[in-house]
């Protein structure tokens, strides 16, 4: 486009964004990833009765309207996940971290996916979005193999050497709230079908 049409497409209206190369045929689209179906996959279950809407930042084409919560709605998935969460404290911990494990090889087996959403939610790179990839599968597959250890019960020495002994055990916290990068998150949980958060092994 030269200048001259580009000053012409803005009197007309008919520029809203940078210029840009037209997909070449057979290239899939922010309109193929981003679809209704992933977008009600990604929103099930979330508490939220405001909309805000959610733009790419390659082209500022708009990719959905997600849900977006208000303090009344944060108060009712508190709610939500407290009611939930005494049955995720009482399953044990092997099985607990089994669905870790679980969740790690479903994020390697649809990283395409996620990597596709990722970029066109944050423009980065592909070799940048795979870091985010990896961070989340790494993490999964650590706790998976490591929580049942963290959490098994430790024997110490009593206040009374040889006569008495202390047992630590761990006991959950109950839900706790984080304030995070969501973009790698939304998307692993598109590919995985995972639930809103990840499980919390820990807790």
């Amino acid at each position: 486009m030269t200048d001259s049409q580009a000053l012409a497409a803005r009197h007309t209206g008919a520029l809203g964004t940078n210029p840009t190369a037209a997909a070449p045929a057979g290239v899939r689209t922010a309109a193929d990833v981003v679809t209704p179906e992933v977008v009600a996959q990604l929103t099930r279950g979330v508490v939220g009765s405001g909309r805000t809407a959610n733009h790419t930042p390659f082209t500022g084409e708009k990719l959905a309207d997600l849900p977006e919560s208000t303090p009344e709605d944060v108060a009712e998935a508190f709610a939500r996940a407290r009611a939930a969460q005494p049955l995720w404290a009482a399953t044990s911990p092997r099985a607990r971290a089994a669905v870790l494990l679980r969740f790690h090889d479903l994020v390697l087996e649809r990283q395409a996916e996620v990597l596709d959403l990722i970029q066109l939610e944050t423009g980065k790179a592909r070799l940048h979005a795979h870091e985010e990839v990896l961070a989340v599968a790494v993490a999964a597959r650590h706790y998976g193999r490591k929580a049942p250890s963290y959490l098994r019960p430790r024997r110490h020495t009593g206040v009374v050497p040889v006569l008495t002994k202390t047992t630590e055990l761990r006991q959950p916290r109950g839900v706790v709230g984080q304030i995070a990068p969501g973009t790698t998150r939304w998307s692993c949980r598109s590919a995985t079908h995972s639930p809103p958060s990840s499980p919390a092994t820990p807790s």
